[in-house]
């Protein structure tokens, strides 16, 4: 029941790549960027301001996906966790409840 928790959570935790999104966090949105013109300040200025703003988009959007990967792995060991205290819970449960019937059973 462990390994199958276990599992996953490696499996979120791998599709939303929350490991290399956060090795990326800045890196331009889809790979965007834009170069300036040798000897021309407005276009090295424009370069910076698109290139700063597609870090920015890049940031965002990872942000969001790095959340969500979060949120679901959490959900998943929660779930997990209480899974396993019920897995464990039960036998008990079962021994009570038969020592109880036969006590019933002769009062």
């Amino acid at each position: 029941m462990q390994d199958f928790f276990k599992n996953i959570v490696w499996f979120l935790w791998n599709f939303f790549s929350v490991g290399l999104l956060m090795k990326t966090l800045f890196v331009p949105w889809q790979r965007l960027r834009e170069y300036g013109r040798k000897g021309d300040l407005w276009s090295y200025v424009e370069a910076f301001i698109i290139t700063t703003l597609m870090r920015i988009i890049g940031a965002g959007m990872r942000l969001i996906f790095i959340t969500i990967g979060i949120i679901a792995t959490s959900i998943v060991l929660v779930i997990g966790i209480v899974v396993s205290l019920v897995w464990f819970i039960i036998p008990l449960l079962m021994v009570g409840g038969f020592i109880t019937g036969i006590v019933f059973l002769f009062i």
